[in-house]
């Protein structure tokens, strides 16, 4: 059956039984910022959990869902915790925006061949990066991703320094995924007209998907495909990209432009 809670949701011992099925969920739908408190793992992880509230809900220990994560309305912050989807487990909606998604890091278990967006975000600002036909490992494994809306050289991935064909580094945001050993597959962003290079590109074709190599950026993916518009479309590696080599990555132009700041 479905528990509503109010306020706060605290494991201190024993074994939370979520059940199975389409009403055992856990509906988040306080006026206040909740908190998640306590070990929801294994034999005590969430069926389905529900978030629906204006001021988001924090996490207080690790969770994992079995079968949905619903972002109705609402932040969730992992802060540092481990929020983890499990391999045959949904989120809905599938993309974030600026009033729901994961503030922080997403988990994701996938097999070869999977797809999965990951609907992130930082302070209100949505930054939605899929992982594309997921490979290069046996079993399954743990995918993670996290957005940041920062200048990436405040983080340490100096923007000035990058390698031929890139020209203009984002200086807005950037991301972190991590994949299993041996981890590969394509990234695909989506714009949504938060992107400083794309709207200060002259033509979208000179988008790049970049990534930090411990010294400066460069061109991962092969050439993207451009789909749609700076303010709604996509930006997709046409080859894979190996993620034992890469975690940091972000949109450049091959072109050399202004960045309003």
């Amino acid at each position: 059956r479905e528990i509503e809670i109010k306020g706060d949701f605290i494991r201190v011992n024993g074994i939370f039984e979520a059940g199975t099925g389409a009403t055992a969920s856990v509906l988040m739908s306080g006026v206040v910022n909740q908190n998640i408190t306590g070990d929801f793992t294994g034999t005590s992880a969430l069926n389905i959990l529900e978030i629906d509230n204006n001021n988001g809900v924090t996490l207080g220990g690790d969770v994992d869902i079995e079968d949905q994560l619903i972002l109705s309305n609402g932040a969730i912050t992992p802060s540092g915790n481990t929020l983890k989807v499990e391999l045959n487990a949904t989120v809905s909606p599938v993309t974030a925006t600026n009033t729901r998604y994961i503030n922080g890091a997403l988990t994701k278990e996938l097999i070869s061949g999977n797809d999965f967006n990951f609907p992130v975000g930082k302070n209100g600002n949505p930054g939605n990066i899929e992982v594309s036909d997921a490979g290069g490992y046996g079993g399954t494994g743990d995918w993670s991703a996290e957005y940041f809306f920062t200048n990436p050289t405040l983080d340490g991935y100096d923007v000035t320094l990058f390698a031929a064909p890139v020209a203009t580094v984002s200086q807005t945001e950037y991301w972190e995924v991590l994949a299993p050993a041996g981890g590969d597959g394509k990234l695909i962003i989506t714009l949504d007209g938060s992107s400083d290079v794309a709207n200060a590109a002259s033509d979208l074709d000179s988008l790049l998907i970049v990534a930090w190599d411990g010294a400066q950026w460069v061109q991962v993916g092969g050439d993207p495909v451009i789909a749609g518009t700076a303010a709604s479309g996509t930006v997709t590696a046409e080859t894979d990209i190996d993620f034992d080599l890469y975690s940091i990555f972000t949109l450049a132009l091959e072109e050399t432009v202004t960045i309003a700041t």
